[in-house]
């Protein structure tokens, strides 16, 4: 537990953060927890009830909080992991880790309270004892995926969960679904859902790349000018001679009703492309046009 209730809020706040950019990085809005979560204690006499409550916290991080830790099932309501858990022992040191025993199972992230020197790591080491069908126990140890704090995951996990949502996106109708949580700084033109829903599967980590860079670029952009140098992807502008043969194409109608020659597009990867514009910016993005290569002079197909 926290000294003091200040001591605790700061926990808390960290705690929060460190939960909402996983989120932003595409990292479900779920914190799987037991169901008597709320009431465990952050400091003497102050719970997380206490904190939810709290009006020197700020409203619109608890309503945060709320969104996320309410959310049913629990742990203890997940049948598929109580059936795996059987046979399983976890520990960290010499103490039981029933969350961390959930994540190996469940290939997700840990999400610790900042409430030690231990937990301010992006890689934690479960001890594992397993019972095999033949009686005898295996023991071995595997690092968890793990944040205390948002830094862990924007430095330390970034990647992993870009290849993890890659491997989790079935086809295009489930990417163009979670495309609001995956991207909440791109604004689909409504041309997009067509586009996104008939992509074969074997264009979804190319694309699912190429939106990661535009949305990551997003949360950078701030002020100032848009500057494609800076996206981390391969970025160009059109001709001006396929701007001139091929400008239909290319002009979408956009979420504030106003259609717009998209004349930038990255190339996440052959033959793939997506094509957007910086007018909403800093910070947004509109995505016209999402699928193969569009026709240019040098590429008439």
């Amino acid at each position: 537990m926290a000294q003091s209730r200040d001591y605790a809020r700061a926990h808390a706040r960290i705690f929060v953060e460190t939960m909402r950019t996983a989120c932003q990085h595409g990292i479900r809005r779920q914190l799987r927890t037991q169901s008597g979560f709320s009431d465990s204690l952050l400091a003497n006499n102050y719970t997380w009830r206490d904190w939810i409550r709290d009006s020197e916290v700020p409203k619109e991080l608890r309503q945060y909080f709320l969104t996320i830790v309410t959310r049913a099932p629990f742990l203890n309501g997940l049948d598929d992991l109580q059936e795996q858990e059987t046979g399983f022992e976890f520990a960290i040191g010499h103490r039981s880790a029933e969350g961390l025993g959930a994540t190996y199972l469940m290939g997700d992230l840990a999400i610790s309270l900042l409430s030690e020197d231990e937990w301010d790591t992006h890689k934690v080491t479960l001890k594992i004892n397993e019972l095999l069908c033949d009686g005898s126990l295996r023991a071995f140890d595997s690092n968890i995926h793990h944040a205390s704090r948002k830094e862990h995951i924007a430095v330390n996990h970034k990647n992993w969960i870009k290849e993890k949502l890659s491997l989790s996106v079935t086809d295009g109708t489930e990417l163009w679904e979670r495309s609001p949580t995956f991207f909440p700084s791109l604004l689909f033109c409504s041309s997009v859902q067509d586009q996104m829903v008939r992509l074969p599967k074997d264009a979804l980590p190319a694309i699912l790349r190429g939106l990661f860079c535009l949305e990551e670029y997003c949360r950078g952009w701030q002020s100032g000018g848009f500057n494609q140098n800076l996206l981390g992807c391969a970025s160009s502008s059109e001709s001006e001679a396929t701007r001139n043969q091929y400008r239909e194409e290319r002009t979408f109608l956009c979420q504030d009703g106003t259609e717009r020659f998209f004349n930038y597009h990255v190339k996440p990867g052959r033959p793939w492309r997506i094509h957007y514009d910086p007018s909403p910016g800093p910070g947004r993005l509109f995505i016209g046009y999402v699928g193969e290569h569009l026709r240019t002079v040098r590429h008439n197909h």
